[in-house]
């Protein structure tokens, strides 16, 4: 929900800039019980995602609700160290680093301070009052709407060999296209609930044509997913739920 709201068409009830996230080089490596993060800024990335400093700052959020710093492992690696995150809400873990391994070191190790010295919140400090509010003020999208989002999160730079249809992190086009998906100036999105039938729009790259290529590219793509081309949009439908698709021009 946080990746995919942002900007001032935001579906989020609250302001957010967790979506600036997708500026960077983001690798997501799902594993049972922890998604891993593989970024050449993992520092940066943690600061986004995890509460900063005694209280809340004034204007826009830029962390999810309940996620703490756990622990911070290899400390002394040369490429830096491992951020533990935990969502206290769920018990959902995440790694963030700048390596990809298939091991992490599990020794705890100093250094819970982002570089612009705030304190980020780590797991001993309980979900505050805001958080809960921003929590209740979710809405948990039905099975299928969950599916494809979390294939959209895991292929977020996901290329085809063939050159047909690029993720491209959800903000450029490796491809070079010549045109552009929209013409607006200011990155936008929104994830909008709708019970088992949500939109899901943006201004900017990737192509909409481009998810639902990706999306049933036999090997690749999401099983069982089908798609339904429209009007300058795509219906993306799993099960009984629909998730609409569509780059939004700026009016």
């Amino acid at each position: 929900m946080h990746l995919f709201n942002g900007g001032e068409k935001s579906a989020l009830p609250y302001p957010s800039m967790v979506h600036v996230l997708t500026n960077y080089t983001l690798l997501m490596s799902p594993r049972y019980d922890n998604l891993v993060v593989i970024t050449d800024a993992p520092a940066n990335v943690v600061g986004y995602l995890v509460p900063i400093g005694q209280a809340r700052r004034p204007g826009p959020s830029s962390s999810i609700p309940g996620l703490r710093v756990d622990q911070v492992t290899g400390a002394r690696h040369t490429d830096g160290p491992d951020y533990h995150l935990i969502h206290l809400p769920t018990g959902a873990r995440m790694i963030v680093t700048q390596q990809r391994r298939t091991h992490f070191d599990n020794r705890a190790s100093n250094g819970t301070r982002c570089p612009s010295g705030y304190e980020w919140w780590t797991s001993n400090v309980p979900v505050s009052a805001e958080e809960q509010d921003q929590l209740l003020d979710l809405v948990t999208p039905p099975a299928g709407i969950a599916a494809i989002v979390n294939a959209l999160v895991v292929r977020m730079r996901a290329r085809d060999p063939h050159h047909r249809w690029a993720m491209g992190n959800w903000w450029n086009d490796p491809l070079r296209r010549a045109e552009r998906p929209c013409d607006c100036l200011r990155s936008s999105r929104r994830l909008m609930p709708g019970g088992r039938h949500w939109l899901l729009e943006w201004c900017g790259y990737p192509f909409a044509a481009d998810i639902a290529a990706m999306l049933t590219e036999p090997r690749f793509g999401l099983p069982d997913v089908a798609v339904h081309p429209g009007d300058r949009h795509f219906t993306i439908t799993l099960g009984d739920d629909a998730l609409r698709i569509q780059n939004r021009h700026s009016d």
